[in-house]
């Protein structure tokens, strides 16, 4: 004969209760409880049913998300959104969407592109407005509100660690490249006020190799007789064009 109790305790009626308690929240639960199919994901035919990240990876290969209509409102294919909301938060990293690719094998061939995050536009129809505003990625930095005493804030972080970079100039921290027949207006272009135009410090422990005394020979930026150099265009927003001088030497 099974017994019921050992101990004082009514162990079928806590099993009972431990039953109860699962199906409850089990049927709390039920819109999250049922996996979709990749093709009930496609056409999103239900709202109750829970996506794995195989289901995303269909969703986003199959879905074109042709917009026609002339006001377009706010469109996101996938909008990470949280909000830090603790009185003293003290560590920790936070991201709305992270991109992450790990090499670990050989790239020991030409073709080969691999990127954390990409953002890419693509124009075949017509761009006719002055207030048009395209681009294939934007960072943006909203401090409306904000206290800001202390810290380090930026609309763009480009962060280098581990080894020193490849010969022949390919590590770069930005690259800004162009093809032979697009002549933009600028390769940068700036619009606001700030302290500096270039703020460069040395890392901790290291040195800036860039920065050098200006030489005082012929041919050379500190030379007393002045000498003929090359110019640099830079234009301000009054319209006017100015020149940064680029010496041939520095002797």
């Amino acid at each position: 004969m099974a017994l019921e109790k050992v101990d004082g305790i009514d162990w079928l009626a806590q099993e009972q209760a431990n039953e109860d308690v699962i199906a409850a929240a089990v049927a709390a639960n039920s819109v999250v409880s049922v996996i979709a199919t990749d093709a009930e994901a496609i056409t999103g035919t239900s709202t109750t049913l829970a996506l794995t990240p195989a289901n995303l990876q269909a969703v986003l290969k199959a879905d074109a998300l042709i917009i026609s209509t002339a006001a377009l409102g706010t469109v996101r294919l996938i909008h990470g959104a949280i909000t830090a909301s603790h009185a003293a938060i003290a560590s920790g990293t936070i991201a709305g969407v992270r991109g992450l690719v790990t090499l670990s094998g050989v790239i020991s061939a030409g073709g080969a592109y691999l990127y954390g995050a990409q953002g890419k536009l693509i124009v075949t129809g017509t761009m006719n407005h002055a207030d048009s505003r395209l681009c294939a990625l934007i960072a943006q930095v909203d401090t409306t509100g904000a206290t800001l005493t202390a810290g380090q804030l930026s609309g763009l972080w480009v962060d280098l660690a581990g080894i020193a970079g490849a010969g022949g100039g390919q590590y770069n921290a930005i690259r800004v490249t162009a093809a032979a027949g697009i002549k933009p207006n600028a390769l940068m272009y700036f619009q606001g006020d700030a302290s500096f135009m270039l703020d460069m410090m040395a890392p901790s422990g290291g040195a800036q190799s860039f920065v050098v005394a200006a030489g005082t020979g012929a041919g050379s930026a500190g030379a007393a007789t002045g000498v003929a150099a090359q110019v640099i265009k830079v234009q301000l927003a009054s319209g006017t064009t100015y020149y940064i001088p680029l010496f041939a030497a520095n002797t």
